[in-house]
């Protein structure tokens, strides 16, 4: 027992696991283009957007090959709304951003989700269209 004007030892212990390998497709970026940003891209962490706006994602990833997007509704069921793929390498050359893009102009008020799928991965952002 510690005298009176004497320390107590602490000890703090974290634990952080680290997985075995990198996942095949990284979180999502998500990027906002509209009235409140002008003509440039802004990141956002809110999943909310506006018809008047435009969704960007970037995901990060080391895999190799076409990517595919597509829009999905709030029960996963694609729609016929165009999502562009594009990618781009990151300036460290250790990855690419595979970028999907979306014009949320033909979208009611509700749930939706960007699919993106490279090979046999696939990953789903969802995101809200708000009045």
């Amino acid at each position: 027992m510690p005298q009176v004007g004497q320390a107590i030892p602490l000890t703090d212990l974290a634990r952080i696991v680290i997985p075995p390998e990198p996942a095949p497709l990284g979180e999502s970026v998500m990027l906002r283009r509209g009235p409140s940003t002008g003509p440039r891209y802004m990141a956002t962490a809110d999943p909310r957007f506006q018809r008047s706006d435009r969704l960007r994602l970037e995901i990060p990833t080391q895999l190799e090959g076409t990517a595919a997007a597509r829009l999905l509704d709030r029960t996963g069921k694609p729609l016929q709304v165009a999502v562009t793929m594009t990618d781009r390498r990151d300036d460290s050359g250790a990855f690419r951003w595979l970028v999907a893009d979306a014009t949320l102009a033909p979208l009611a008020i509700g749930e939706y989700g960007i699919e993106v799928s490279l090979g046999q991965v696939k990953q789903v952002t969802s995101f809200r269209v708000v009045p």
